[in-house]
């Protein structure tokens, strides 16, 4: 649909209807995959927010149309969409709502489904009433991945590691997962917990509505190593990255574990041995859940807010965290406060710095 956007054959449908043109905008982690995958030659013109921001991407007008391919999207969206006129499709079985055109996606119908969604976009900006875009914005380095991270390391992950070990990085932790409307949510928790993280030395790698977050809190840009503490700025600038590394969306996991493969292999150390820890500063829904259970697994210290319905049970909580952490060498840990929280995982990784001997 992004390369389609970009074509000559919808350059001018879209004149014929009065438009400049097609631009393709990302929501919470379907943006993020974007930034991914981008490159560069395609509609895809950037990424709009996380998961609370959905009805006041409809709110502005401007949207003509939202293709929902998951169960991310909220069920309060076809109010909006008729109220703005907006038109809403599902290319996914696990989005069923009322005034939602369902286009099932299949591998071999990818184009003709992406060729109707934008046809129906370009019939609707006829019908727009008057559109209310607010003017920030925020620009962001985003994409990374372990083989992009290698790349700009010249090659090996060894620079990564050296920098770990002079404690120019302190260490290294992932704030993944969700936003949450709680009174002491909205992403305050993500900022807060990142922000204290990377101002004490500690790179912070992200997926998910987290991403969407830091990158609105302009934490991903070319000039945040500003709020970084002096060792990892001076890496940043001298590699020209961010302190805080989108990687994608919340499934995206898996290249967040990957970079802790690479380090404990240069190191020559089990994972659960390394400066790492995981923050769910905002999680929601199962898909965090799971990636929760897999970082314990992996052998991580992994921050949970808020706290997960299991202290009905002392022997669950016991286990999650205490007992599993003779097993597997992670455990859950839970705090709502994002300056305590991140107090915490500084601690994890200054005792993980001195078991491994590093100053």
């Amino acid at each position: 649909m992004t390369e389609l956007a970009a074509s000559e054959e919808f350059a001018q449908k879209a004149a014929a209807a009065g438009a400049a043109g097609i631009k393709v905008y990302g929501s919470m982690c379907e943006g993020q995959e974007l930034f991914q995958r981008d490159g560069g030659n395609s509609g895809f013109a950037g990424q709009l927010g996380n998961w609370l921001h959905q009805e006041f991407v409809l709110g502005t007008g401007a949207v003509d149309l939202v293709m929902m391919d998951y169960n991310c999207s909220i069920p309060s969206l076809p109010e909006y969409a008729e109220r703005f006129s907006t038109r809403l499709v599902t290319t996914d079985q696990a989005v069923r709502m009322s005034g939602v055109e369902r286009l099932e996606h299949t591998p071999e119908t990818a184009g003709e489904t992406a060729r109707e969604i934008l046809r129906q976009a370009v019939a609707a900006f006829s019908e727009r009433g008057e559109a209310n875009i607010p003017e920030e914005s925020q620009s962001s380095i985003a994409g990374f991945s372990t083989e992009s991270m290698v790349a700009a390391l010249g090659g090996s992950v060894q620079p990564l590691v050296d920098a770990i070990s002079a404690g120019s990085i302190r260490g290294i932790a992932a704030v993944v997962g969700c936003t949450t409307a709680g009174p002491e949510a909205r992403g305050g928790n993500i900022i807060g917990i990142a922000e204290r993280l990377i101002a004490s030395d500690i790179l912070v790698v992200t997926g998910g509505c987290t991403s969407s977050t830091v990158q609105n809190a302009g934490l991903t840009g070319a000039d945040a190593s500003g709020k970084a503490g002096p060792g990892l700025k001076a890496v940043c600038e001298s590699l020209g990255v961010p302190p805080v590394l989108s990687f994608g969306s919340c499934t995206d996991i898996g290249r967040i574990a990957d970079i802790a493969a690479a380090v404990a292999d240069v190191l020559d150390v089990d994972i659960s041995e390394l400066p790492v820890a995981v923050s769910a500063p905002e999680w929601l829904e199962q898909k965090a859940v799971a990636d929760a259970f897999f970082a314990v697994a992996y052998g991580l210290l992994t921050h949970l807010s808020p706290v997960p319905p299991v202290t009905g049970s002392d022997l669950v909580t016991r286990v999650l965290t205490q007992d599993i952490e003779g097993l597997t060498g992670g455990r859950v840990a839970v705090d709502d406060e994002p300056e305590s929280a991140a107090a915490m995982i500084a601690r994890h990784i200054e005792d993980k710095r001195q078991q491994l001997g590093l100053s």
